[in-house]
């Protein structure tokens, strides 16, 4: 059996998951013992890609009782809000300040639905701006990667972000990061001051799950990583 912290601190991302066996999928990790599960809605505008419209988050909640973190990756993050209230079990919305145009109103919805709002940052997106719902933001997710179809490499890049975030909003606040998470690149990330992972592929197609979470919590115990 894994420890908590790993379970705990990692976000399985069942987005890198096989599509066609999603249930499958969703039992693995909810009987490896995660507490939360990571969920990207995609519109195929705001990113190139597509991912799961809300009828199969609804069935995804049917059948487990892991809290959701939901990343709003779309360019109307706020026709979701009542649908994600009904679902229930959502922890934190992640949306992108970029696609929003009053940013306030929409933390103040996701805070009614009883979830915390997140920001979401891709690697060109700026921070400084943000400083102004400093009291309001609950958790920031860092994209590691572009969500291009390039193969998700990690991208080094961000972790002056991380660090910029971690030195403005102080040592509370959660920083995830998404994109290309494994147990190589995760102490890097954690070096740079995030404290959430979101872990896709080095999960769902590892051949055995239980060695990968035993990679991982190896990683999450690491002291040092060789930060770029």
């Amino acid at each position: 059996m894994s420890g908590m912290r790993v379970l705990e601190e990692i976000y399985p991302s069942i987005y890198s998951a096989d599509h066609l066996f999603l249930h499958d999928e969703l039992m693995k990790v909810d009987k490896a013992g995660f507490q939360e599960l990571h969920v990207d809605i995609q519109d195929g505008i705001f990113t190139p890609n597509m991912s799961f419209g809300m009828r199969v988050v609804d069935g995804l909640r049917k059948y487990t009782a892991m809290r959701f973190n939901v990343h709003l990756m779309v360019l109307n993050p706020e026709y979701y809000i009542q649908r994600l209230k009904a679902t229930g079990g959502i922890r934190v919305v992640y949306f992108h300040p970029s696609a929003v145009r009053y940013p306030s109103e929409l933390i103040t919805e996701i805070n009614s639905m009883g979830a915390q709002a997140g920001c979401a940052l891709n690697p060109i997106e700026v921070i400084e701006e943000l400083i102004y719902y400093k009291d309001k933001i609950g958790a920031f997710l860092v994209g590691t990667a572009e969500p291009d179809n390039s193969g998700g490499l990690f991208a080094h890049g961000s972790l002056q972000k991380i660090r910029r975030l971690r030195k403005l909003f102080g040592e509370e606040i959660e920083i995830v990061v998404d994109g290309n998470i494994n147990a190589e690149t995760l102490p890097i990330a954690q070096e740079a001051g995030a404290n959430r992972f979101v872990v896709g592929r080095a999960l769902f197609q590892a051949p055995k799950i239980q060695e990968a979470l035993g990679e991982l919590e190896n990683a999450l115990a690491s002291k040092h990583g060789a930060v770029t």
